[in-house]
């Protein structure tokens, strides 16, 4: 079986690559052919597995990181045959948890896949796969403030990032079309989800399918800075979908249209329109032991 690894050698407090090695030469050891893919540089990296899965299609890439790393793995691997396994390093892990994988890697000689959808996004001519969630509006702000903190890590920074959002907020209007109807809404975020959480386990759609052919549109409609001091920490237990000012429904593809900032997998996308699409079955998925 030919096994890359694609690690991000900063995920873990520098410690991803010493896991990494371990897998590999645990691997290695079991009679697999082993490449990594270990670059400082995030452009360089993705080159690399990009020709990795052209020229030299693995059985299966293991991403040593976090949603981000999993996030850029997702451009190449999307409709592979190769299958995504994750020994989750990074902040949030989100994607990691919501399939299963933990940070002890369950080593397995094991061919077996399993498939699950991704979102597509469209914009400015190009496309973007993702796993979890795509974000526009406050979520989108805090995604970003949350990023350029450097000196915190995990859920404490994006309840940080929460609080000083909220001094300048204001509720954005949005043009949306929802599998072909449009509407108008001011809001203060739209989400489409794959998966059930972002930010480190905030569960935004606790219920979110990744295997259901469908995603899921988020509405957190305009209310008061005070009623959104109280909603917006409930997403972290997924209480706030009790709120009568929550709105989640089951869609195949919408349309986006606002001045808001667009993030998904936590990684920035663009600002501006887009449209989010459900691609089935588009992502293979080790099966854990």
């Amino acid at each position: 079986m030919r096994i890359t690894f694609f690690v991000n050698p900063n995920a873990g407090k520098g410690h991803s690559s010493s896991v990494a090695k371990d897998a590999a030469s645990q691997y290695s050891s079991m009679g697999h052919q082993i490449t990594v893919i270990e670059e400082n540089s995030l452009s360089h990296a993705k080159n690399e597995l990009e020709i990795n899965l052209a020229v030299f299609p693995p059985d299966r890439v293991v991403v040593v990181g976090g949603d981000g790393n999993v996030h850029w793995s997702l451009q190449g691997l999307a409709h592979s045959p190769s299958a995504l396994q994750v020994i989750p390093m990074g902040t949030g892990n989100d994607f990691a948890r919501h399939h299963g994988f933990v940070k002890k890697l369950s080593l397995t000689n094991s061919s077996s896949k399993r498939p699950i959808d991704l979102g597509r996004i469209s914009y400015d001519n190009e496309q973007r796969y993702f796993g979890q969630i795509l974000s526009t509006g406050f979520d989108s702000l805090v995604n970003k403030r949350a990023n350029e903190m450097k000196y915190l890590r995990g859920r404490i920074k994006y309840t940080v990032a929460t609080i000083l959002e909220l001094r300048s907020f204001t509720p954005l209007r949005y043009s949306l079309t929802v599998d072909g109807k449009k509407r108008t809404v001011e809001a203060i975020m739209v989400a489409v989800g794959n998966g059930d959480s972002y930010g480190g386990g905030m569960k935004l759609i606790p219920k979110a399918n990744s295997s259901d052919g469908k995603l899921d549109l988020f509405i957190l409609h305009s209310v008061s800075k005070w009623e959104l001091i109280k909603v917006f920490p409930k997403i972290f237990s997924g209480r706030h979908v009790t709120h009568p000012e929550v709105e989640i429904r089951h869609v195949k593809r919408v349309i986006i249209d606002s001045d808001a900032l667009v993030y998904a997998d936590g990684e920035y996308v663009t600002q501006g329109k887009v449209a989010v699409e459900i691609d089935p079955a588009a992502l293979l998925l080790v099966d854990q032991p």
